[in-house]
């Protein structure tokens, strides 16, 4: 995965699927403690509806500062994400 692959990432989590799921997954093996890939990766697994959803999601929420944005992530539009973001 190259830095313009995640920056999409980071744009549209809504359209991750299951390749980029893999994808993500490399990064964790290298960076276990990357706070961002650990949420993009639990929501991957949200669209997916993969089993090991529940599991990773107990992780993304240890590794992350603020769980409100792992909720707005997973629950929410991004737009209300971006708009959080700027207040």
């Amino acid at each position: 995965m190259n830095r313009q692959q995640f920056k999409q990432f980071l744009k549209t989590p809504e359209l991750l699927n299951s390749n980029d799921t893999k994808q993500i997954e490399e990064v964790l093996q290298q960076f276990p403690y990357f706070q961002t890939a650990h949420l993009l990766y639990v929501k991957a697994l949200h669209n997916n509806q993969n089993i090991n959803y529940n599991t990773q999601l107990k992780k993304a929420a240890a590794y992350s500062g603020n769980r409100t944005i792992l909720y707005q992530l997973i629950k929410k539009s991004p737009a209300l994400i971006e708009e959080k973001e700027e207040t």
